[in-house]
This record gives C-alpha cells, structure tokens and sequence, in this order.
C-alpha cells in the first residue's frame, strides 16, 4: 500500500548507484573478524529529474514532502532494463523472463516493474520463481492481463526504499521547467511497530525562573495570552 516514486527521470545525465552493506571490521589475535549488519546489501541510486511542467514539477514536490524527506518509504520501480521479456503465461499471472545469473538472485529481488510504451507502470511482487533451461518463470502477486510482449518496454527491479535527505532542492530555469537531484536507499526491513506499556506523563503549572538582574526574587505566575480581538 506504499505510494510509487514515477518522477521523469533524466536518462542524459546518466545514474549513478551500487550496494552497501555496513559492519565492522576489528582484529582477532593474528587475525582479523568481519561481521556484516543486514541480511544483505541494500540499492542505492542517485538520479536527476527533468519536469518540463508546473504540474508535473508540483507533483514531484508534493511528493517528497508526503514522504517527510527520508521519514516515510515508498516503492522505487526499475530505472533501467533487467530482463529480457519472452512470454507472458498464465493469464498475466506469471512472466517468462530470459535467465540472468544464479536462481538464488531471486530471493533478494523481491519485487518487479513493467512499464509499457503508453508509460502505463505495473508493480508486483515476486512469489516464485522456477528455472526452466534457459529462462526463469516468475510467479506474481498479481496478474497483468490483457498485456502483449511488444507492449513493454522494460522489466527491472523495483524496491521498496526512502530518500536520502531530508531537503529538495528546486533548479527553476525559467516559469515552467525544473530539474533535481534524488538519492533513494533500499529499505529491507520497514514495517509497522507497536510501544506497549508508555508511562503517561503528567504536567503541573509552574512558577518563572528568577534571572538574576531582571526583577527581584519572588514568584510570578504566567498567565495565558489574551485572547486576540476578532477581525473587523
């Protein structure tokens, strides 16, 4: 139920990403101890945006501020092509996919975008996947019906991540046309937490400080304001 980032990306001036994978490094008698955080690496993609509209640069502002800088996540689809499209089977309910690297590559790519040429974007989750010689038959959460091989124009990874910075910065060129630069980071693990058992903390009223030099000593309550005039 995660909103999904579909800002234009600006493909000229190229992308930039990787893995990271944090831990600590510390030395162990003659040898040496590397102890990874995570189950795996996470994506990381740094891109820039072209909107050539007002609307569609208020869309991409209106966006990153739903998502309170890098508070709250969101489905990041594929920037680029992964796979080669062969087949669509099961009524849309599974892609045959030519097979790229060990079967196991699956159980960290947990979620795939099709995009076709109208820029009509379809997200799934990745259920199963069996390999059979040379391609990969992916089972999805979700069929995609109605949809011929001809019609798409990429299959990649999608995944679930944030932003990586708390501020947007806006290139206006002139009334219409703005450009900036994002960093999304993958999110493994996000999910909804519950606090039990809170101490409820009560408040009592006060007395002012004394400064020292500013009125002689005794207590002075603080009052509220008074309540504004209302407007003619």
């Amino acid at each position: 139920d995660l909103p999904v980032l579909t800002a234009p990306v600006d493909y000229s001036g190229g992308i930039s990403g990787g893995f990271e994978l944090y831990g600590s490094y510390s030395s162990n008698g003659l040898d040496h101890i590397l102890q990874s955080y995570g189950e795996r690496g996470r994506t990381r993609l740094k891109f820039n945006i072209v909107c050539t509209d007002r609307e569609s640069a208020w869309s991409m502002i209106r966006f990153f501020d739903s998502r309170g800088g890098r508070l709250f996540p969101f489905f990041v689809p594929a920037v680029s092509n992964d796979y080669i499209l062969e087949d669509f089977l099961d009524s849309g309910g599974q892609l045959q996919v030519e097979a790229v690297g060990p079967l196991l590559d699956w159980d960290y790519r947990p979620y795939l975008s099709v995009l076709l040429k109208d820029e009509t974007l379809y997200l799934r989750q990745v259920t199963d996947v069996q390999r059979v010689g040379d391609s990969d038959i992916v089972q999805l959460s979700d069929p995609i019906p109605g949809v011929a091989v001809e019609d798409v124009v990429r299959v990649g990874v999608a995944f679930r991540g944030r932003f990586n910075s708390d501020a947007l910065t806006e290139d206006w060129h002139n009334l219409d046309a703005m450009t900036t630069s994002l960093e999304v980071v993958e999110v493994l693990h996000e999910q909804v937490a519950f606090v039990n058992n809170l101490t409820k903390v009560e408040t009592v009223a006060f007395s002012a400080t004394q400064v020292s030099g500013s009125c002689p000593p005794g207590d002075y309550p603080i009052d509220d304001p008074p309540t504004p005039p209302p407007p003619p």
